[in-house]
């Protein structure tokens, strides 16, 4: 059951409130925003912020000749409950109304299992974390190309012996889950020293039960390096960072640095989304990325001065990273 107060006004607004039970920098909200036009956005939420306005929205935060706000289409999540949907209308939206979801929790179901490493030896103090992406948010705003961040659900610890066990929400009793067969939960790890692992497998379905699992942990290999000016000079592209030399944050947006599998930076058909990850440029040229073991290139990605578009130019190609390696490039 769902409960809100509500009071009429000449100018509308309304405030989704928080349970007092449920920690709010767990919470998920997005909502789609319709009038000319559609668009879905996401309110960030924090810790000890109980309650969130999200209407009337700031100019803003609305894409360009938006027009009047007609409706909005609420989604909650909020780990261990029933995801709350909601839709407010026209006539709603002319009230000031405060959204009080009553939540109905989901049963928690026990996963275990052991971390090894590429050798099969046991893995201790390390971290494995259980994501889930929230690719059903894409289908039921209507938006099925969106991509949602992964809502963190749990991290456990191994033990000396490298096993670890947790709880996970049963997402088989969330009526907005049963409505999609092909939902699945992301593994991520850490090993003990930092470093980022590629774990196997690395998925696993929505079940209401779970057997133990081993789990295979290759780790990252870590990139770091530095672009002087006279390398970016010698490119013939203009220079970002040469007035923000002195500064130690990252590079404007104008500018951007990504490690790409060879293979596929061989086959993208557009130079406008990035397929690899981002190596973290900073204003002094230094940069530093994580990255599964592999074959990359990395290239910058530059906007020409009143251009949209981005322009692709390498940087060093067929960079062979091993298992856990670290690997500097300076230019």
């Amino acid at each position: 059951m769902l409960f809100s107060t509500t009071f009429m006004a000449k100018s509308g607004s309304l405030t989704i409130a928080i349970p007092d039970d449920v920690r709010p920098e767990t919470v998920r909200i997005y909502i789609a925003v319709s009038g000319d036009q559609t668009f879905v956005s996401a309110i960030r939420t924090n810790a000890n912020v109980r309650q969130y306005k999200i209407f009337p929205l700031d100019k803003s935060a609305l894409p360009p000749n938006f027009g009047k706000i007609q409706t909005i289409t609420l989604l909650m999540f909020v780990p261990g409950y029933r995801t709350v949907t909601q839709y407010f209308g026209k006539s709603q939206l002319e009230t000031i109304q405060t959204f009080r979801p009553s939540l109905a929790s989901v049963s928690a179901v026990p996963i275990s299992g052991q971390l090894v490493n590429s050798l099969g030896i046991s893995t201790a103090n390390a971290s494995v974390v259980v994501l889930y992406p929230l690719t059903e948010a894409a289908e039921f705003f209507g938006f099925s190309n969106a991509n949602f961040s992964p809502v963190m659900i749990t991290s456990m610890q191994t033990d000396s012996n490298g096993s670890f066990s947790g709880t996970i929400p049963n997402l088989a009793d969330d009526p907005f889950f049963a409505k999609f067969q092909n939902g699945r939960f992301r593994l991520a790890g850490r090993l003990e020293s930092g470093s980022l692992t590629v774990l196997e497998p690395n998925s696993f379905g929505i079940q209401r039960n779970y057997g133990s699992v081993t789990l295979k942990a290759t780790a990252f290999a870590k990139v770091t390096g530095q672009l002087s000016d006279e390398f970016i000079r010698s490119l013939k592209i203009p220079n970002y960072l040469k007035s923000i030399r002195n500064r130690d944050e990252l590079a404007p947006s104008t500018i951007r640095l990504d490690l790409i599998p060879s293979d596929l930076d061989e086959s993208l058909l557009s130079l406008q989304m990035s397929f690899g990850y981002d190596a973290q440029l900073r204003s002094n040229g230094t940069f530093t990325a994580e990255v599964p073991p592999g074959e990359y290139n990395l290239n910058l990605r530059y906007q020409p001065h009143y251009q949209r578009n981005y322009v692709k130019v390498p940087v060093e190609r067929g960079i062979v990273l091993k298992e856990n390696e670290q690997h500097r490039i300076s230019k």
